[in-house]
């Protein structure tokens, strides 16, 4: 988060309210904490947040940033480690995107379609592009070494799979299905991957 000239002081605060309107944001909705809110939380004033951030709309775009990077970052790592088979990686990897996933409420997700449609779409084509270049890589090296059906077009697959996470993750969908985002998600991808894995792979 320290952007160029910034203080290590100043540094740590941006980072620490980025982290306090995440849990507020993800748990509550955005719509629903205001400004007022988040400096009574961390014990500042409003004039200090808003030094910083000059309204809740660019504080929910840092929010966004950080968790995207984070997820990147931690997707990387559990989908390389040494020694682990396809089946292996790609358990690890949907367990990150599972425990990513956990953190966003059925209430973030509707204000985000409600309020910041523009920002909305563009998580959804990040979240399709982590799970391209991560879960989707997974795939082609599996089809490579056998462990993965090879009968099967692997675009067609990553289609199949961007489509339904768009059309079943929606906020009237999981609010229908009583279910939160990462159990949603943990569905789509048991259907898919036992129809994709080889028996005894």
């Amino acid at each position: 988060m320290k952007a160029p000239g910034i203080s290590p002081t100043d540094a740590a605060l941006v980072s620490r309210i980025v982290q306090e309107a995440r849990k507020e944001f993800f748990s509550l909705g955005f719509n629903s904490v205001t400004m007022d809110d988040l400096a009574g939380k961390m014990g500042m004033s409003k004039k200090t947040l808003y030094k910083y951030f000059p309204g809740k709309e660019e504080l929910l775009e840092a929010v966004i940033q950080a968790k995207l990077n984070e997820a990147d970052g931690d997707l990387q790592a559990a989908v390389n480690v040494p020694g682990q088979n396809i089946k292996a990686r790609l358990a690890s990897g949907i367990t990150c995107l599972l425990g990513h996933m956990q953190e966003i409420k059925p209430p973030f997700v509707r204000d985000m379609s409600r309020h910041a449609p523009e920002l909305f779409q563009r998580v959804q084509v990040r979240r399709q592009s982590l799970i391209q270049r991560h879960i989707g890589k997974i795939l082609e090296e599996g089809t490579r070494s056998g462990e993965i059906r090879g009968d099967i077009e692997l675009r067609l697959v990553m289609e199949i799979l961007f489509g339904t996470v768009n059309a079943v993750m929606t906020p009237s969908k999981v609010a229908e299905m009583d279910m939160n985002p990462g159990e949603v998600l943990s569905a789509i991808f048991t259907v898919l991957l036992e129809g994709l894995l080889k028996k005894g792979k």
